[in-house]
């Protein structure tokens, strides 16, 4: 166990964790559910949630479980989800579509319940460790008990860390990155909803310059702000809107935020522009009144 670890060594080890992480598939149970787990693939267009309700109206002949597939929470959805049996296709548009993994990804294999859990463990610590047996657990959906069997079951590829007086878990492998990391100078435009800014849920305070600030980010009936990140801490929400050929950009910071940062959140919002192929109007409001308009 390595004590004293410093919550700067932290965020800098997960901001590179987030930007290096690769995100693979895994197929948790190998039965089909019949119910849920339509034949997509064989539909030029994969199924949105009236598609699929309207199948399960066909196979079931039930109007009443069609009308809660329907819900926007997608919690009839869920079970299926869960044994691997659907996953997001492409959008239509707005809509949102899935599909069957196995007959949408070529290297698609079933794997093992346990191996499943343990390869999830990995996962989930590569990106957000170090943490607590019970965040992990509430994610996972067990006890902490539970967590903690599932996170010892891995042996020598885990260890723990005293971070402020409490024990939480990494793989071992990163022990010594997080150990030497320091602030980099790192600016980014995160979008809603990005990973980084859920997995930080449990502990937002501590990335922000005041306790009284999450509700900005973490915005009531489950909405999460686009971030201006520096160094792993969320200083100010933005946005952005398309208007004709400009990229409006609208860059709230909490704080003020030093001329450096300031500078590289600019570039963050110049990459923005020529992706989405417009020129960029960038303003800053809050920290002192200052506004730049570019053309890419």
């Amino acid at each position: 166990m390595m004590r004293g670890t410093r919550l700067e060594h932290v965020t800098e080890h997960r901001l590179r964790r987030r930007d290096t992480a690769k995100h693979k598939s895994s197929r948790l149970h190998p039965d089909a559910t019949r119910t849920h787990g339509y034949h997509t693939h064989d539909r030029q267009q994969r199924g949105c949630h009236d598609q699929c309700a309207d199948r399960v109206t066909e196979l079931t002949g039930s109007v009443t479980l069609a009308d809660k597939l329907r819900h926007s929470w997608g919690a009839m959805l869920k079970p299926a989800a869960f044994r691997g049996h659907l996953c997001f296709g492409p959008n239509l548009g707005q809509q949102v579509r899935f599909t069957r993994p196995d007959r949408w990804l070529a290297q698609w294999q079933p794997m093992d319940a346990a191996a499943a859990r343990a390869e999830l463990t990995r996962r989930y610590l590569t990106v957000y460790g170090p943490v607590p047996e019970k965040q992990f657990g509430l994610w996972l959906g067990v006890s902490p008990a539970e967590a903690r069997r599932v996170l010892t079951g891995l042996g020598d590829e885990v260890t723990s860390v005293q971070i402020d007086g409490q024990r939480r878990w990494l793989l071992a492998r990163h022990l010594a990155e997080m150990r030497d990391a320091t602030p980099s100078n790192v600016v980014r435009l995160l979008p809603g909803f990005d990973q980084y800014v859920v997995g930080a849920s449990w502990h937002a305070e501590q990335l922000l310059p005041a306790a009284d600030l999450r509700i900005r980010v973490y915005r009531p009936q489950g909405w999460i702000s686009p971030v201006l990140l520096v160094n792993g801490r969320m200083e100010g929400t933005w946005r952005h809107e398309i208007k004709g050929s400009r990229v409006e950009v609208v860059i709230e910071p909490f704080a003020m935020v030093p001329v450096w940062a300031r500078r590289a959140a600019g570039q963050e919002a110049e990459r923005l522009a020529a992706f989405l192929g417009g020129a960029l109007s960038l303003e800053w409001r809050g920290d002192r009144p200052h506004a730049v308009s570019k053309t890419r």
